[in-house]
């Protein structure tokens, strides 16, 4: 608990060197959603398919919440369903995974390429 206080300071959450950490570390801002979409996971020998639900959207990025675990570096092909019968697949790869409290797994994933503005908006 000493070292938690320490990282804390003055009421400041402050990093081992005392610096202090932003509330926000992403390079752009994140959108919420609820949509269940399917997400090809890219592995060797084989590949396989799972639900996921997306929790968040960016322009260089996404949050999904997922029934299984994903190790960090694994590629990804999400597929995004948009306004008019508009779809498009997403590569990705894991950056972090972590556990959450009933058993599910919050996922954050790097595209391989930025969306634009209209691309964001039209899957929002």
């Amino acid at each position: 608990m000493a070292l938690w206080k320490w990282l804390r300071g003055a009421g400041t959450v402050r990093s081992p060197f005392g610096l202090p950490f932003s509330g926000e570390r992403r390079a752009a801002t994140r959108f919420p959603s609820s949509r269940i979409t399917s997400c090809r996971v890219i592995t060797l020998p084989v590949n396989y398919t799972i639900q996921v639900a997306i929790r968040d959207i960016s322009v260089g990025g996404l949050g999904l919440i997922s029934s299984r675990p994903l190790q960090k570096g694994t590629f990804l092909a999400i597929t995004l369903e948009g306004a008019n019968d508009r779809s498009r697949r997403l590569r990705a790869h894991v950056v972090h995974c972590t556990e959450q409290v009933r058993g599910e797994w919050n996922v954050g994933c790097m595209l391989s390429g930025e969306l634009s503005h209209e691309e964001l908006e039209a899957f929002l």
